[in-house]
């Protein structure tokens, strides 16, 4: 037995050793598959968290950008509401005055169209006047049509008797050299 039995112990220790080999080149050849599937997905992971990394760098870009336009946006909006409250107020300050000159100006008119009436009263009164004082022009004007022709009458005969004046007067002359040539 014990021949049989180191035969089997040699065999079986041989069937030990190939399936301890087995199993070691099994578990190596799953390692590095393993190693290999691992390294892949790490790589993927890396390449992954990179690109998300990268969108997160983007997003954060944007929500600062965002961030700052909203900020503008907000202070403009306190802006615009700093002026809406101060045109509120002057929109007030200015309908209050409108109101008070309103009132005024509704005085004023009245005042002016009593004005106007009495102004018109006279204005009646005045083109009387002027009515009358046109048909003393145009009397005047007869008058004036009537004398001038007179007027032009007496010149035109003024002038003639000039002319019969120097006319004498160059006789005189005349004469007077005559006389005083003869003696």
């Amino acid at each position: 037995m014990s021949k049989y039995l180191a035969k089997n112990l040699n065999f079986f220790m041989l069937l030990l050793v190939f399936v301890i080999i087995l199993t070691s080149v099994g578990v190596g050849v799953y390692y590095v598959l393993s190693y290999a599937r691992i390294t892949d997905q790490y790589q993927q992971k890396a390449t992954e968290l990179t690109q998300i990394t990268q969108e997160l760098a983007s997003t954060k870009d944007n929500l600062n950008y965002y961030s700052s336009k909203f900020n503008e946006t907000s202070d403009e909006l306190n802006a615009i509401k700093v002026d809406l409250d101060k045109y509120d107020s002057l929109y007030m300050n200015v309908t209050g005055e409108l109101d008070k000159t309103r009132t005024e100006l509704t005085g004023e008119i009245k005042d002016l169209e009593d004005n106007l009436d009495d102004t018109i009263e006279e204005l009646d009164a005045k083109k009387a006047e002027i009515v009358i004082l046109n048909k003393q022009l145009v009397n005047t004007e007869e008058n004036l049509t009537r004398y001038r022709g007179w007027y032009l009458e007496q010149l035109n005969e003024t002038q003639q008797w000039k002319i019969k004046y120097e006319d004498l007067e160059n006789d005189y002359e005349d004469l007077m050299d005559e006389c005083n040539a003869t003696g």
